[in-house]
């Protein structure tokens, strides 16, 4: 495999309040996956003592409407599973996740994710998306 067949996203987060959310990442925009074959989305989400971050995948086909939750499809490495609805950082705990999207459908891709009993907003994290032509 050369280069030219994936691409890497990084992105990294701190001190999110729920006033300010939801979040997406890259943006609300997404990101395009067009003559991509496979998605890996991995994420370390650190919640603090005061507060819960939880993250959601969400597809769509172009049109904007972000209709699909791609969470419980996707394939989870960590965990060697399917069917988490959301994945949760925190009160005072990390939690990780690597999912993987197979010949997936989707053109747009994001990660949303949402700041839950904002106590104190001191969590943190990342996200990374790669994206795979076979």
């Amino acid at each position: 495999m050369t280069t030219q067949n994936f691409q890497v996203e990084r992105y990294t987060f701190s001190n999110l309040t729920f006033a300010g959310g939801p979040y997406y990442y890259p943006s609300a925009a997404g990101t395009i996956l067009e003559g991509y074959d496979h998605l890996t989305v991995r994420a370390q989400l650190v919640g603090g003592a005061g507060n819960l971050v939880t993250l959601t995948v969400e597809s769509d086909t172009g049109l904007g409407t972000w209709a699909w939750d791609e969470t419980t499809g996707m394939y989870d490495w960590m965990t060697n599973a399917r069917g988490a609805a959301t994945f949760v950082g925190g009160p005072g705990a990390t939690t990780v996740c690597r999912l993987f999207a197979c010949h997936h459908q989707a053109r747009l891709w994001r990660v949303k994710l949402e700041v839950v009993d904002d106590q104190a907003p001191d969590n943190s994290g990342i996200i990374e998306f790669r994206k795979v032509k076979v």
